[in-house]
């Protein structure tokens, strides 16, 4: 004869396994899983991003690291006795008319902005020595051509109706203000102006 305990916990082992059972066989989700948190994007971390520049004018964000020539180099910054032994400073440079990943617009506002990063191959070269560690230092370059292509991405937004009509309103308050400010200075030294006298008797009377 089995305990009463060893029942009841026959009964709760079972009712576990039930459970567990049914879960694995309807893929029991979390409310907080991605799929239901985000059910129209693309879970997968490994895929490349649409590159198809044609349908999107602006910049993804995406930075394929196969287009970049990646280079280390001894750092010039004073630190211990390995410093200059060990190539921690990094150097990356993209043919920037030839990166397809950015748009065209977007490249041609970059060489006006970033010229003097442009040689005369048309290589934009970025640096960074921040850190001992390349990997970071190959990090903060990306970070740099990230911004750098944020800076030539920015289109200032337009002025709406009403903000034209503030302007045009206060540029006629200003106006007149400036016309009744020159009109009062005007007034004031016309009667500064001593008067005409016709005789020095006049001026004494």
């Amino acid at each position: 004869m089995f305990s009463l305990a060893t029942k009841l916990s026959f009964f709760k082992n079972s009712l576990i396994n039930r459970s567990v059972t049914t879960i694995v066989q309807n893929g029991y989700k979390s409310s907080i899983s991605l799929d239901k948190l985000y059910p129209k994007s693309n879970h997968d971390i490994l895929a490349k991003p649409n590159l198809n520049l044609e349908s999107n004018e602006n910049f993804t964000g995406f930075i394929p690291i196969d287009k970049l020539i990646i280079t280390q180099k001894t750092s010039s910054k004073p630190g211990g006795q390995h410093v200059n032994k060990t190539q921690t400073g990094v150097e990356i440079r993209f043919h920037v008319d030839s990166s397809e990943w950015i748009p065209k617009w977007i490249r041609d506002k970059l060489k006006q902005i970033q010229i003097n990063r442009i040689n005369k191959e048309g290589y934009l070269i970025v640096r960074s020595e921040k850190t001992r560690k390349a990997l970071l230092n190959q990090a903060d370059c990306m970070e740099q051509i990230r911004s750098m292509i944020h800076q030539a991405s920015y289109k200032p937004k337009g002025l709406s109706a009403d903000e034209k009509l503030k302007i045009d309103i206060d540029k006629k308050i200003a106006d007149g203000r400036r016309l009744v400010d020159k009109r009062t200075r005007s007034e004031k030294k016309s009667n500064r102006k001593h008067p005409i006298y016709d005789s020095i008797s006049d001026y004494y009377n």
